[in-house]
């Protein structure tokens, strides 16, 4: 079963928030604390990611199972489930394929059914895959040594979050590197929306400064999505929650009407 983190109290009501590629379930643990006010809040570090297995299966399908089966072993009768980016595609699977019986509301956070461009991830992972962690000593040598490949300094900082250093085994990735570089096709690909629905409350929250998530997407996505609304967070781009967490929350808040 997928690794995962509890706060808050299990009488209140259940959120499920899930996180983005190359992410993991710390990524909402300021927001999850603040929720975790009067919310259960489980923040789960996705198959491949963080704290959790490494598969040779990694797509969408496996990725709304696991989350079937955390909600199984966690006894959710119901709850409300929030998932960013790719993260917010597994969450559409999830409330397509298994969310009759539990999922109470849906929320989506930058992100669409449709297909996106592949390159910029590839040349991340293939930079690195390029990487030879035994010559590095520290995070900051990997960062230089990264900087000509990806030139942002705040994705390498978030890319290199996921670095962890054993006494024994020195430097090594938490994410399933070869299998993310992989499965990358199957992530970046459209969801089959085809013959599936979810009728249950759903909400578009998109950045304002970010195009992941764009008005005419809510017209394909509306047939399967009845109940959805959208919002865009302004000022905020694809990181919403990072760029304007107040307002991200209170839009949360406002939707989960806590």
């Amino acid at each position: 079963m997928i690794a995962y983190q509890i706060l808050g109290e299990p009488e209140a009501p259940a959120l499920v928030l899930l996180h983005g590629l190359y992410g993991y379930g710390r990524n909402w643990l300021a927001m999850g604390r603040s929720l975790a006010a009067d919310h259960w809040v489980i923040l789960p570090d996705l198959r491949n990611h963080g704290s959790s297995f490494h598969a040779e299966t990694w797509d969408y399908p496996s990725m709304a199972a696991d989350i079937a089966e955390l909600a199984e072993a966690l006894e959710l009768q119901s709850f409300a489930l929030l998932g960013h980016s790719m993260g917010g595609k597994a969450a559409m699977q999830y409330a397509l394929h298994h969310g009759a019986e539990r999922l109470s509301q849906l929320v989506v956070a930058d992100i669409s059914h449709r297909a996106y461009d592949a390159a910029y991830h590839q040349r991340l992972l293939s930079a690195l895959s390029q990487l030879d962690l035994q010559q590095i000593n520290a995070r900051s040598e990997a960062s230089e040594l990264l900087a000509a490949a990806i030139p942002e300094a705040a994705v390498r900082q978030f890319l290199l979050s996921n670095l962890r250093r054993d006494p024994q085994q020195g430097w090594a990735w938490q994410f399933n590197l070869p299998v993310l570089q992989k499965g990358l096709p199957a992530i970046t690909a459209a969801l089959d929306l085809q013959g599936h629905c979810f009728a249950g409350p759903t909400l578009f929250l998109g950045g304002g400064n970010s195009d992941y998530l764009r008005p005419e997407d809510l017209s394909a996505l509306q047939p399967h999505f009845p109940r959805a609304r959208a919002q865009w967070i302004p000022d905020a781009g694809h990181w919403l929650h990072a760029d304007q967490p107040e307002a991200v929350e209170a839009a949360l808040r406002r939707f989960l009407q806590v």
